[in-house]
């Protein structure tokens, strides 16, 4: 569940975070072509257990990050699983497929809150708009 770059001319495979114990996906590309926005697990207090065959069910948190791509220093984007942050919701949550505007001011994204218990997730999906101060390419610069 890493996330790669793949060079169709050389037929190069770079492994963007080498997070070997991490769960990314559902990436996709700003508007400037510089960065990516993906989802991931990395901050979240559950380790999941790969070797399980119902690995996918096991209760986990994940978020939205922000990666420049080539700088291998991604910027935590969404804090839901925070009880610090005024988006921490109070249950479990996991974040899922995304889409990012054209101006790179808004995220659109697949949000599912964690019903569940410690031993099996019970994740109910939602729809979500994120509005961000400024354009996500500007946020590296």
């Amino acid at each position: 569940m890493d996330l790669y770059i793949f060079d169709l001319r050389s037929g190069d495979l770079k492994n963007l975070l080498n997070s070997p114990h991490s769960w990314e996906e559902g990436a996709t590309i700003t508007p400037d072509g510089k960065s990516i926005v993906y989802m991931s697990n990395t901050a979240s207090s559950f380790n999941l257990d790969f070797n399980n065959p119902n690995w996918s069910a096991q209760p986990t948190e994940r978020g939205y990050w922000l990666l420049k791509v080539g700088s291998g220093k991604p910027e935590r984007l969404t804090f839901f699983n925070d009880k610090a942050a005024p988006e921490f919701i109070g249950k479990r949550v996991i974040v899922a497929a995304l889409d990012i505007s054209p101006d790179g001011r808004h995220l659109v994204g697949t949000l599912g809150v964690d019903y569940g218990n410690e031993k099996k997730a019970n994740v109910q999906l939602k729809v979500i708009l994120i509005e961000f101060a400024q354009a996500l390419d500007k946020w590296n610069d």
